[in-house]
């Protein structure tokens, strides 16, 4: 089972759902009225390991676990 969470760049929680494209679709929307960046962490409940996106106010996605 897995919790998506959905933060702006200043590490403030905007909400969280269980459900992907709920946490998707909200984050997209959010990024592109406010013309901001923001991230979403999906987060596994049973062994706590977390990989994050960053959705970009265009539209383009960032998966941060691989831009190292």
């Amino acid at each position: 089972m897995f919790i998506y969470t959905l933060y702006t760049l200043t590490g403030e929680t905007l909400g969280q759902t269980p459900l992907l494209e709920q946490a998707m679709r909200t984050a997209r929307a959010y990024a592109a009225v406010r013309r901001v960046s923001c991230v979403v962490e999906c987060r596994r409940l049973d062994t706590d390991e977390a990989r994050r996106v960053l959705l970009n106010a265009d539209g383009s996605m960032v998966k941060l676990w691989q831009a190292a």
